[in-house]
């Protein structure tokens, strides 16, 4: 356990920011399972010496002996909020070696804290513990950093208002808690607020145009996105038979109706043996006998089939290679039973599977969220469960939008083979859906809105005119109908255009730019998630790969590259990598995702999972 003192430990609340994507709405003032959220950030720091919130001081509502500081200019960044209240806490006398950073919308960081400090405690030297999600990011706003440390940083870089935490944490040495649980999630978006339940004030506009300009989300935090957007409208819910439910998604736990094994059983072919060697050998016991009217004396043995239930009285099992049949004396028919040379006698409950040993009655077997693999149908059959709750595949329609598409044949003549439609209807199924209407309409206005307008499903997938040019429509027509508007573009390359967008009736609806390989990359950075979501899956973790090569990437944003893997399990670029071309994914095994400035081979890499991909 941690060993850190009271004085060891500050706490600086983060509560001061623009909050853009939620309208501008306080986030302090947000209410979550009865507490604001200033609250409940105040009571995971609880233990710290000295707390300090860096925010508005006139809407702020803290404790007496909180103090509330303000980071100038106003609204310069997290850096210059957290320096703020650095500076606020040496003014308060405070002397502590460490400082808790937790922005105030991280609704779950008191299941952190305990976690940071003791990550400090098993290393000495670092500067500080951060958390990192399943998509591999540093969490930094919900941290523990060495408070002479922040100093010495920004004592290099001068004024650090409107820089990064990254550049502020950039000379400190971090450690990295795994953070599995998704425990330093924050809230940014109005999804994110409804999926944990937390009502927003009516004060700013429920919906935002289409054209509106905003900071394009990162692909980690796109797929968060759709994840939360996707968990706020849970697919329904029904009884399937275990034959039917292979490859659904459990919507609640199980619990086991019946000890697993049901009864003590022998684990071996061999004997069940009471008391103490020789054994007088009896009837033997086969699997499906009912032993329940049966004891097994001391003395005796009795030859048992593995599984086969073991009677009241047994000592233990000997297997069938440790033991040696004699007759007895000159007696016609009667046996007995020792152990081979050198063995020792066998200790109680040898080779005997207990009753329960694998599961209890009542027990949590199955959790939800789980998919029903083939042994997890297995081990609801061993538990005696005959069928399972399980969530509904939701449904998505599909719209091709293109007046030079053509659905068969060769492309020629100004007219292209539709090479979209056979990619995604499988790639739907494959993220845990079912492919509902497929249709290829005209790049009009009132055909695309029509097709909208006309889809049924639980989610709807619009291809093509997402672009800002004279001949996109596609955004027109959402403008058109009020939606709103969850991303904007992505800040990745191929695929930025994309756009997710919450129709009027609720239905949300994703929408790819109309190249094959951008819409693609669009689709596995944002169907995936969604649909885990739907279904109460967690957030797939993106595997971490190793580049054949370095590779430069010296635009903003993250650039997508197909890869195959070499002999050495390294990552090599396929080629045919363009926005319009189809080749490059198809002989690829994944997708490295580079950052700005490019990657190196020493670097591990986050990569988009390809389900069709070879092991």
């Amino acid at each position: 356990m941690p060993t850190f003192t009271t004085a060891d430990v500050d706490a600086i609340i983060l509560a001061g920011g623009r909050a853009v994507r939620l309208g501008g709405r306080d986030k302090g003032a947000l209410v979550y399972e009865g507490r604001t959220l200033i609250e409940r950030a105040l009571a995971a720091a609880a233990s710290a010496s000295h707390r300090v919130v860096v925010g508005d001081p006139a809407t702020a509502a803290v404790p007496s002996g909180v103090r509330v500081v303000r980071e100038e200019p106003m609204f310069s960044g997290p850096a210059s909020a957290v320096m703020a209240g650095v500076d606020a806490l040496a003014e308060a006398g405070s002397t502590a070696t460490w400082v808790f950073v937790l922005a105030c919308d991280v609704v779950r960081s008191a299941e952190l804290t305990g976690a940071l400090l003791a990550g400090a405690e098993r290393h000495p030297d670092a500067d500080g513990v951060v958390p990192i999600d399943q998509e591999s990011r540093r969490q930094l706003l919900v941290g523990l950093y060495r408070v002479s440390a922040l100093r010495a940083s920004r004592d290099g870089i001068g004024d650090v208002a409107n820089i990064s935490m990254k550049r502020l944490l950039e000379p400190l040495s971090l450690v990295e808690l795994p953070d599995d649980g998704y425990a330093s999630a924050d809230v940014d978006t109005p999804e994110q607020a409804q999926a944990l339940g937390i009502e927003l004030p009516a004060t700013a506009p429920a919906t935002a145009s289409v054209t509106a300009p905003a900071q394009a989300p990162s692909i980690a935090d796109a797929r968060l996105l759709a994840h939360e957007l996707g968990a706020a409208r849970p697919a329904s819910v029904h009884r399937a038979g275990l034959a039917a439910a292979a490859g659904l998604t459990l919507a609640d736990d199980v619990t086991s109706p019946s000890p697993v094994p049901a009864f003590a059983n022998s684990a071996m072919d061999g004997w069940a043996v009471a008391g103490n060697w020789p054994w007088r050998l009896g009837e033997p016991i086969h699997a499906g006998d009912d032993v329940r009217h049966r004891s097994l004396e001391p003395g005796c043995a009795s030859p048992i089939m593995t599984g086969a239930e073991v009677p009241a009285g047994t000592w233990a099992v000997v297997r069938s290679e440790d033991g040696v049949v004699a007759p007895v004396g000159t007696g016609a028919g009667e046996w007995e039973l020792s152990l081979r040379p050198g063995l020792g006698d066998p200790r109680e409950g040898h080779h005997i599977r207990p009753a329960g040993e694998e599961a209890a009655v009542g027990e949590v077997v199955l959790h939800r969220g789980e998919v029903l693999t083939p042994p997890r149908l297995g081990f609801a059959a061993a538990c005696g469960c005959d069928d399972l709750p399980v969530r509904v595949p939701p449904t998505v329609d599909l719209v091709v939008v293109g007046d030079e598409l053509v659905a068969s044949g060769a492309s020629g003549a100004g007219r292209i083979r539709d090479a979209l439609t056979p990619q995604l209807v499988p790639l739907i199924e494959g993220a845990g859906a079912r492919s509902g209407s497929v249709g290829q309409v005209r790049d009009q206005t009132a055909d695309i809105r029509a097709a909208i307008e006309r889809s049924a499903g639980d989610l709807i997938i619009v291809t093509g005119g997402t672009s800002i040019g004279t001949a996109d429509h596609t955004r027109g027509v959402l403008e058109s109908m009020g939606v709103r508007v969850v991303i904007d573009g992505i800040a990745m390359r191929p695929g930025r255009p994309a756009l997710v967008a919450v129709l009027q009736r609720g239905t949300v609806a994703i929408c790819l730019p109309g190249n094959p390989l951008a819409a693609m990359l669009a689709a596995l950075v944002l169907l995936g998630p969604m649909v885990e979501g739907m279904l109460g899956r967690p957030l797939t973790r993106l595997p971490l790969i190793r580049l054949a090569a370095d590779i430069p990437n010296p635009r903003q944003g993250s650039l997508l590259v197909p890869c195959a893997f070499g002999p050495d399990g390294r990552a090599k670029p396929t080629g045919w990598a363009d926005s319009g071309m189809v080749r490059g994914l198809a002989l690829a095994d994944t997708v490295a995702i580079l950052p700005q400035g490019g990657a190196s081979q020493e670097d591990r890499l986050p990569a988009l999972p390809l389900a069709w991909s070879r092991p």
